[in-house]
């Protein structure tokens, strides 16, 4: 624990999920989660992504390929 929080996102896991960098309720990426678990380069980078003000279902925005 850091900061007053656990963090959610474990190196490796493949149960990574952006939904737990961002509070659902506000919409807003969790900057705590995100500057304790990435480095201050990426983090800036995934904070400058804009997010959906309203919620919305999920789609398949792009297949890894194999």
């Amino acid at each position: 624990m850091m900061h007053g929080f656990q963090t959610l996102i474990i190196t490796g896991s493949g149960d990574n999920k952006v939904t737990k960098l961002i509070n659902c309720q506000t919409r807003v990426w969790k900057r705590e989660v995100i500057d304790y678990t990435f480095g201050v380069d990426e983090a800036e980078k995934i904070l400058r992504i804009p997010l959906a003000r309203h919620m919305h279902a999920d789609l398949l925005a792009w297949r890894a390929e194999p």
